[in-house]
């Protein structure tokens, strides 16, 4: 592998830095944004700098193109609340997570793919697909599972799904290459592989846990309680079905999906009538006059 510099070998690109701040280094940013992909998808495990490195791609492309960026990791969300996937639009350059702005989002149910894949592969596809549909130049960071087997078979079919034309690995020691090996030798996708920097910055659990706490904590802070019919909306459940007129519901995560299958909201269930057949939920919307269905979590949160 050649240090500090970047090379084209069959379809593959190699380049190690020491530092973060060298994704964006001479030749490396060339490539990335100059080159004639549309749709770039990052994976690595988790604190390998996958987030950094969309960062200062989407800062660079950004001053060119509105770029569309998409954030799979639905755990630790960059772009709308976690149990998410989000897209938003950036462009004029990179000032902090909140200048991309927010256009969709898709509700999984959960805060992580094991058991939840079909959510997470079905949300990826559809807002991948709108992200697309409005940039010419779309980036997508995705969750940190690569290990064996949940997320060989995410990660894979992620990959089929998507087809993105450029696949950038991060990598330390070769883990992603079972991953990718299907991949190899498919017409019109490049893969480049980055080695993890030195300075990427590791997380605790304690410290994920804290940053999520803090989104939802800020995603609910302005709500109220709607209240709805259960005869007057569909209920669609992202893995077990609950009765949710048990207190066991109290405190699941769901969401509003409009009549054109939008989410445009996440509440919390708080309290039910079953002699009246209505649930009370929190959440930022203001109105249920759009919903047409509600799409029950597999999550609870204190309310």
């Amino acid at each position: 592998m050649d240090e500090g510099r970047i090379r084209e070998e069959n379809v593959d690109l190699y380049y190690k830095h020491p530092k973060l701040e060298d994704f964006t280094d001479g030749d490396v940013l060339d490539f990335f944004i100059s080159g004639e992909w549309k749709k770039l998808m990052v994976i690595g495990a988790t604190d390998t700098g996958k987030s950094t490195f969309v960062r200062l791609i989407v800062d660079q492309l950004s001053k060119k193109y509105e770029v569309g960026v998409v954030d799979l990791d639905i755990g630790q969300s960059h772009i709308g609340p976690p149990t998410t996937v989000g897209w938003g639009t950036l462009k004029g350059g990179f000032r902090g997570w909140k200048s991309v702005k927010l256009k969709d989002f898709y509700f999984t149910g959960a805060i992580s793919p094991v058991g939840n894949m079909l959510p997470v592969l079905v949300g990826s596809g559809i807002i991948v697909a709108r992200a697309e549909s409005l940039c010419g130049r779309v980036v997508i960071d995705t969750t940190g599972l690569v290990s064996e087997p949940h997320g060989r078979v995410l990660k894979q079919n992620k990959i089929e799904l998507l087809k993105p034309d450029l696949l950038v690995l991060i990598q330390r020691e070769g883990e992603l290459e079972e991953i990718i090996s299907p991949f190899i030798n498919r017409s019109g996708m490049k893969i480049v592989r980055l080695v993890v920097p030195e300075n990427a910055k590791l997380k605790t659990p304690e410290n994920r846990s804290n940053y999520r706490e803090k989104l939802f904590e800020g995603y609910f802070s302005e709500s109220s309680i709607v209240d709805f019919h259960i005869n007057n909306v569909g209920i669609m459940f992202t893995r077990n079905r609950i009765d949710l007129f048990s207190p066991y519901a109290s405190g699941r995560v769901v969401s509003l999906r409009d009549r054109k299958g939008r989410d445009v909201a996440l509440g919390i269930l708080m309290f039910s009538d079953q002699l009246k057949s209505r649930i009370f939920i929190k959440t930022p919307l203001k109105t249920r006059e759009s919903i047409a269905t509600i799409v029950v979590g597999s999550i609870n949160l204190d309310a």
